[in-house]
């Protein structure tokens, strides 16, 4: 008899919007040939057709769904509800105890009730939680069956993200940013180590754990990439065309095109006239770019690789955040080359100037995606050591094999 997995998401594996959304994906179609799982996730109404296809993964799979509402006053009105009070008393009752924002409002009274019918229903082996903000529901769930096997992904690092927005704010927002940093940090250092497992990214994000609390008990599963749907383009022509992959919901990517923008595309605009900048993912905040004709944003796109295929360079600026990006690691994979910053590319095991390009500074990351642009064989080489590394160290196929490592 196959064993049973509960997963506990505050994200819907579909549509794959985000990178957080590919690897909960992908590890539900791993562990559905090897477990039985049944999923809890929120979920956006949108998102809902989606469902049936994630119910090909798993057993059971049970949705809370958010609302968008339409004007402030229904908003006040959907907050009158029992559901609702519960919600926010709990929520100021969680900050008042210290416990950081960022998981305080991921609180719903109905994950709660969801992980209390199941668990009330099946025997579980194994809890799996993914991201920081679901670790509250872990000590319910501990409560309903003790002798199951509690693992946490932390896949972005809170409390280093929220370190590094420091570099960036200014006033009350570096207040706020500062005490929410401690206060992630401390909840980390507190409760991590009650699980059985942290799954990290990387081994630098392994040691970054380790240096808060050593009893920690650490597994890297790092991100991959699925290598046969990101394939190279044979033959593929080069041109002036820049890409970043990313959309505004996550800060990160904010604060990135905006350094990109202001500081490091007009350096190249000076040496190549007509470098064009495409952005694709969900980026509503358009006034990173000015009045630029040289922008193009798709908004988000069911299949990535036609827009990856017609650009010669992808950019990974991140100045904040943790984990590691998926967006480089697709790249690669189709055999684009990629300039990123020292913090973009942290976590993979990829050599400057054989793999991919770094550079922090605007004028020297102007000068290699210049020169990338310009030098079509130097573009080339890159391209086919990215491909070889992914397929190396971080397809999916050869990285899952891990996951059932840590649930023995």
């Amino acid at each position: 008899m196959k064993k049973k997995i509960l997963v506990i998401s505050p994200i819907f594996p579909l549509p794959l919007k985000s990178g957080g959304q590919v690897r909960v994906y992908y590890l539900l179609k791993y562990l559905s040939r090897y477990y039985e799982v049944a999923l809890i996730s929120l979920i956006a109404q949108e998102d809902k057709p989606h469902i049936p296809e994630i119910e090909k993964f798993c057993f059971r799979v049970e949705t809370i769904t958010g609302r968008i509402y339409e004007s402030v006053f229904e908003k006040l009105i959907a907050m009158m509800t029992p559901l609702q009070i519960k919600r926010t008393v709990r929520r100021f009752g969680q900050l008042a105890r210290g416990i950081p924002f960022q998981v305080c409002r991921f609180y719903h009274p109905d994950i709660e009730n969801k992980i209390s019918e199941l668990m009330n229903h099946d025997k579980f082996d194994a809890v799996y939680a993914l991201y920081s903000q679901i670790a509250p529901y872990m000590k319910q769930a501990k409560s309903l069956t003790p002798d199951a096997r509690f693992l946490l992904d932390d896949i972005d690092l809170a409390f280093v993200t929220k370190e590094r927005e420091l570099v960036e704010r200014e006033g009350l927002g570096r207040f706020i940013a500062s005490v929410e940093s401690k206060r992630m940090r401390e909840y980390v250092r507190q409760t991590w180590p009650e699980q059985d497992c942290i799954v990290a990214m990387s081994e630098v994000d392994k040691q970054k754990l380790l240096q808060l609390s050593p009893s920690m008990k650490v597994a890297v599963i790092p991100n991959g990439v699925d290598t046969e749907y990101f394939r190279p383009v044979p033959e593929k022509s080069y041109n002036h065309k820049i890409v970043f992959l990313g959309g505004s919901l996550h800060h990160p990517n904010v604060d990135a095109m905006r350094f990109f923008y202001n500081e490091i595309m007009p350096l190249i605009r000076q040496n190549i006239d007509d470098a064009t900048l495409t952005v694709i993912g969900e980026f509503t905040e358009t006034s990173v770019f000015g009045q630029g004709d040289h922008v193009h944003l798709t908004g988000f796109v069911e299949d990535l690789r036609p827009y990856l295929q017609d650009c010669s360079v992808l950019v990974a600026p991140i100045r904040i955040g943790g984990g590691t990006r998926l967006k480089i690691l697709e790249a690669m994979a189709m055999g684009i080359p990629v300039v990123s910053t020292s913090v973009g590319c942290e976590g993979i095991d990829a050599v400057d100037g054989q793999d991919v390009l770094l550079a922090d500074l605007p004028a020297e990351f102007a000068q290699k995606v210049s020169s990338l642009l310009k030098q079509p064989d130097m573009a080339r080489g890159l391209a086919l050591n990215g491909r070889r590394l992914v397929e190396q160290k971080y397809s999916w196929d050869s990285l899952l094999g891990k996951v059932k490592d840590v649930f023995k």
